[in-house]
């Protein structure tokens, strides 16, 4: 009897995205004996992946994407595109892709379909009630109303909220927190002398990141303590529709004592360089920029909100604070100033919750269970 060969593929937005938060785990799936293909869209970074060994398919689909006609096409790529990979397990990223990639499965048989839910993102931040969410929710419905899908949620309130829609009929619910961390590649480090504390935002330049709140609190800081740094580290996303434009993000940094780096590769080397990590979103999955400051060793400020939230122990490895007070947050900011041996005894804590918590090898090993 022939064995058939495992493959799995990964349906993905983009190619940046894809390198940033699975790339380990597409590594460990060679590893393990899987053909492994990507399909996603090609922003540059192809030939990284190529090198790497990996078959690749340009989906060519814009993330913040509304015409129904490109959309329609999109849906029928994906489904000619399985059709020629006839994967073993497919594995969607982001809710998007989740349900395309799902709705091709109606015209594709496919033995394991997981769709990983990164966070229900920017039409589903606070109170918006829009159209297009509502588009969303009926999109949702129709994707996902099939036995047989696993579902991968990064925090338990998404994973409730999809409960509430009885998407769970027939189908497997797991929590994964994150994308997971390397703990030996962002190891901890210890906290260096100096008089001068550092705060660090790390996220794409977002108007529900808190980027906002985060200029106003550092020019209420620095009032009374001018010699406090600000690091702020990311890039305009144009295909986000809660995006800064360059102008209008330079203009409220005017007047304030930060330091707006962009994009950058080396943040292991900027977080060693920093005190604390600030991180005012007002919805996520479970951020990437905070389980790397937890793995390294920093405090956390971050909003009590789902996704941030589930990265603090309130009081132990850093503050919860309110979405959108930005006076609360110069005040925790100011806490942990005036008490430097908070931070290093919060940072320590921090350490200690990513290794019980954000593991990429925890991370990897839960989600190999819903592959084999």
């Amino acid at each position: 009897m022939r064995l058939t060969k495992k493959k799995v593929i990964y349906v993905v937005n983009v190619d940046w995205f894809f390198i940033s938060h699975r790339l380990p785990l597409a590594l460990e799936a060679k590893k393990r004996g899987y053909d492994v293909v990507i399909a996603t869209t090609n922003t540059g970074r192809f030939k990284e992946l190529e090198d790497l060994g990996f078959e690749l398919f340009d989906l060519k689909i814009k993330r913040s994407g509304t015409n129904p006609l490109n959309e329609f096409f999109s849906i029928i790529k994906l489904i000619k595109t399985l059709k020629k990979v006839k994967p073993t397990v497919i594995h969607n990223v982001t809710l998007k892709m989740s349900i395309y990639s799902s709705i091709a499965t109606r015209f594709v048989k496919i033995n394991k379909v997981i769709n990983a839910i990164s966070g229900l993102g920017y039409n589903f931040t606070a109170d918006r009630k829009t159209q297009t969410q509502k588009i969303i929710n009926t999109l949702m419905k129709f994707a996902f109303n099939k036995r047989g899908f696993s579902f991968i949620f990064q925090n338990p309130d998404d994973l409730k909220l999809f409960q509430k829609l009885n998407f769970d009929v027939g189908n497997k619910f797991c929590l994964i927190k994150g994308a997971g961390i390397d703990l030996d590649k962002f190891n901890f480090s210890e906290r260096r002398s100096r008089n001068v504390v550092s705060f660090i935002l790390t996220a794409r330049m977002l108007k529900d990141k808190g980027i906002s709140e985060f200029i106003i609190a550092s020019k209420v800081v620095s009032i009374n303590y001018p010699n406090t740094r600000f690091i702020l580290v990311g890039d305009i996303d144009k295909e986000n529709p809660a995006s800064f434009k360059e102008d209008e993000l330079k203009n409220e940094l005017q007047g304030a004592n930060i330091e707006w780096l962009g994009h950058r590769n080396d943040i292991l080397e900027l977080l060693q360089d920093s005190d604390v990590m600030v991180f005012p979103s007002y919805r996520e999955g479970l951020p990437k920029s905070l389980i790397e400051a937890a793995a390294m060793g920093l405090p956390i400020i971050t909003t009590d909100t789902i996704g941030c939230k589930d990265c603090v122990d309130e009081g132990i490895n850093g503050f919860l604070v309110p979405v959108g007070n930005s006076t609360i947050l110069a005040e925790k900011m100011i806490y942990l100033i005036e008490n430097p041996a908070i931070i290093e005894k919060m940072g320590k804590a921090s350490r200690i919750k990513a290794m019980k918590e954000f593991s990429l090898s925890m991370v990897i090993e839960k989600t190999f269970e819903l592959y084999d």
